[in-house]
């Protein structure tokens, strides 16, 4: 009995370890079960992301595709406009028309031409009048500015295309014609399309830049016009400078060491000068010579 209840107080100590012990591992069931749970969900909620993610991107392609037809659309409507007016436009080159009243001007040049004998068409009053209010009716625009080559050219839009073609008939087979009142030159053209526009510019600045004669303006407008083509720095030809110019010598002078800006000559030129100076110096001998030939004459 005395044994028994020496050991008494040792069984609740016992329970304790084992309810401590208990309490661990269900612990520790429990988090090896949860976190099982929480990371499952975490990795749901991650490929949720992941899927909203993409979907936004697809959403975003979406948008920029039809933003980008958009913008085709448009540009192509424009292209379009911009074509049916070049087709329905002429360009009378070396024809120069007064700013006011230059839509009347310009029916007046095209009675004149059409009645002109010496013309193309060759019309009576009654035709001439017919064709120019023909011509006058489908008028959408009419300019005159400056054209270097040929002094001036006027522009004139027309409605359609079958009225521009009928304002050809104003000239010969090469586009031209005698203007019947000053006698000038003309030239009737089509107007170039963007393509064609800018390949001319390219040549003409290319041209510009390989040329030395070229004067420091001109190829500054040369080089703003490609780089408006959007030819790169790198790519654009570069400009040559006049002849002559590199026969500067900025460094110093043997002599006294100054710095100059004094043009050094040329080898040619200068072996033209050595041999100037010799034929001179031979002259004066010969000079010195004839003297004293004549002077022991005299003395004889």
């Amino acid at each position: 009995m005395l044994k028994d209840r020496k050991k008494m107080p040792e069984q609740p100590a016992l329970m304790e370890g084992a309810m401590e012990r208990l309490l661990r591992e269900s612990e520790a069931r429990t988090e090896e079960k949860l976190g099982g749970k929480i990371q499952g969900l975490k990795d749901s909620i991650e490929e949720m992301g992941e899927h909203q993610r993409k979907m936004q991107q697809t959403v975003n392609d979406h948008e920029t595709r039809l933003g980008n037809l958009e913008k085709g659309q448009k540009r192509s409507a424009k292209e379009k406009v911009e074509e049916e007016r070049r087709i329905c436009s002429r360009v009378v080159l070396g024809l120069k028309l007064p700013k006011k009243d230059i839509r009347i001007h310009a029916k007046n040049f095209i009675y004149t031409a059409a009645l002109d004998p010496n013309g193309a068409r060759k019309d009576n009053r009654l035709q001439a009048a017919a064709f120019t209010e023909t011509m006058f009716q489908a008028f959408q625009g009419v300019m005159s500015m400056n054209h270097q080559p040929w002094g001036s050219m006027t522009k004139m839009v027309f409605s359609a295309e079958t009225v521009a073609r009928d304002f050809d008939s104003l000239f010969d087979e090469q586009n031209n014609i005698q203007h019947p009142e000053t006698g000038d030159q003309l030239r009737c053209v089509i107007l170039r399309t963007k393509e064609q526009t800018d390949a001319a510019t390219k040549k003409w600045a290319v041209g510009v830049m390989g040329d030395a004669a070229s004067s420091d303006q001109k190829k500054e407008e040369a080089r703003k016009a490609l780089q408006r083509l959007g030819v790169p720095l790198s790519e654009q030809p570069q400009p040559k400078a006049p002849e002559g110019d590199g026969d500067l010598v900025m460094g110093r002078t043997e002599r006294d060491g100054q710095q100059t800006g004094i043009p050094k000559p040329s080898p040619r030129i200068e072996q033209k000068g050595k041999k100037r100076m010799q034929v001179q110096n031979g002259s004066a001998e010969q000079q010195q010579a004839n003297a004293g030939g004549e002077a022991s004459g005299v003395g004889c």
